[in-house]
């Protein structure tokens, strides 16, 4: 439809613009054209209008409903999407929990075991430094035996026994270093591995929280995020950074870190459980070691003692006996001396008697009986000097057999009087064996302060035939 021509108003156009003058005469001549519609076609034409319009109608009307359509597709979307992420969300914060929990029970086990072995490893150091004074005792022990004279130094059961408690003692510093170095070394291991899981927890607690501000952003968009408040909104341009971190991966890892703590674990268990016997069969063995020594040291000292006392008492009759033959040697001495004035008298009355006359010098019995009289006296002297020749023998004899009896009985004094400084210190070393039995109670000593003696055994004697 066309708008009517409006003419002009004479009045309006004194006052109107010079510049639209011009204008208004070319729509008047418009106006007066008879180039215009005639009826039909302006009924044509609004006809036309009226079914382009019914059209655009049409048109706006499946458009609303398509818009509506898609406004409810939409809504349907973002509400699966959203109960979609929210269901997500859910079920990775129920992962994450529980892969926590894991972490936190795993977390409790491992200190549980590091204070256990730690407790252990306190009582291995208090049996290492109670140690020190066994071991130093041992090796006086050996060393003031060593000390005996050349007749007592033989390869006896007392040697054997303190050289065998000697290195019990030795092995048991040694091994309980060792064990005591791994427990360290373990036990820094446990404590690396408590921080990583640690870790591993915060950084899942935050990642809960984080995935819980997210849940809680739906509900209730105004609410104060715990760890999220900071964080600026991305505006609909920004693209969203992608995590670089697969699911799996991230499961894996944390499995893989319970794993190694409970691998750790129960190496910390196995090392517990070697330990505790590796103290029991320290404890068991030094003590028979100990009692063996002393009860062998015991015995060689009884032995000493009654061979002490037998060489004291033939010593006392090996004198008596000298001493008696020493008398009997003085008396044929004096009977020697007895019969030389009757020897001389004899002697005197047959030169008397060879002086007689020519005729007189006769075999009479006078004769005999001085010639058997010398005779007897010289068989007498004879016989006495044979016997002190005999008990001179036999004075020497004894006197040797003495002379090697204060020997031996010198060298079973020395060698009593070095076993019973052995036997000394026996109360030290009971002492000390009863303080391992005793559980530990006090600081940690410093590592290394058992077992200050030299690692090398004392060297074996060769067996000493006695004489």
């Amino acid at each position: 439809m066309t708008d009517s021509p409006t003419l002009s108003n004479p009045d309006e156009d004194q006052f109107s613009d010079t510049e639209e003058e011009p204008k208004d005469r070319a729509d008047l001549k418009k106006a007066l054209s008879q180039d215009r519609p005639e009826t039909p076609e302006w009924m044509d034409n609004t006809q036309h209008i009226l079914s382009e319009a019914q059209q655009c109608k049409v048109i706006s009307s499946v458009l609303r409903e398509e818009s509506s359509e898609l406004r409810n597709l939409l809504e349907r979307q973002q509400h699966d999407s959203t109960k979609n992420v929210n269901e997500q969300l859910k079920k990775k914060i129920a992962d994450t929990t529980a892969l926590k929990t894991k972490l936190e029970k795993r977390v409790q086990a491992l200190a549980a075991e590091y204070e256990s072995l730690q407790r252990l490893r306190m009582v291995a150091a208090q049996q290492l430094a109670a140690r020190e004074g066994p071991l130093q005792i041992a090796e006086r022990r050996v060393r003031i035996r060593s000390q005996r004279p050349q007749r007592e130094q033989i390869y006896d059961s007392v040697e054997r026994a303190l050289q065998t408690e000697y290195r019990d003692l030795r092995n048991a510093v040694d091994q309980l270093t060792s064990c005591i170095e791994a427990a360290d070394a373990h036990l820094q291991k446990m404590e690396h591995m408590e921080k990583q899981l640690q870790m591993d927890i915060d950084d899942k607690n935050m990642a809960i929280q984080l995935d819980q501000d997210c849940l809680d952003l739906v509900v209730n968009p105004d609410k104060p995020l715990q760890l999220g408040g900071g964080i600026p909104k991305l505006e609909a341009t920004d693209a969203p950074r992608r995590s670089q971190g697969v699911p799996e991966l991230w499961k894996k890892e944390t499995d893989q870190l319970l794993d190694e703590a409970l691998k750790l674990e129960q190496m910390g268990i196995r090392m517990k459980k070697n330990l505790k016997s590796l103290i029991t069969q320290i404890r068991e063995a030094n003590t028979q070691s100990n009692n063996l020594s002393n009860g062998a040291l015991k015995k060689k000292l009884a032995q000493g003692t009654k061979l002490h006392a037998s060489l004291s008492h033939h010593l006392q009759e090996i004198t008596e006996e000298i001493d008696q033959l020493e008398a009997t040697k003085s008396a044929l001495n004096a009977a020697m001396k007895q019969r030389e004035k009757p020897l001389g008298t004899v002697q005197r009355r047959l030169a008397i008697r060879q002086q007689r006359p020519q005729r007189e010098a006769v075999r009479d019995t006078v004769e005999e009986a001085l010639e058997n009289e010398l005779a007897a006296i010289n068989s007498t002297m004879t016989a006495i000097m044979k016997k002190t020749e005999t008990i001179d023998k036999e004075l020497k004899r004894l006197q040797q057999a003495k002379n090697c009896l204060l020997d031996d009985l010198h060298d079973k004094t020395q060698s009593l009087k070095l076993d019973k400084n052995c036997m000394e210190i026996i109360s030290d070393t009971e002492l000390s064996v009863t303080q391992n039995r005793a559980e530990f109670s006090g600081t940690l000593p410093p590592m290394g302060s058992g077992g200050t003696v030299s690692h090398n055994s004392p060297t074996r004697r060769q067996p000493h035939t006695a004489r």
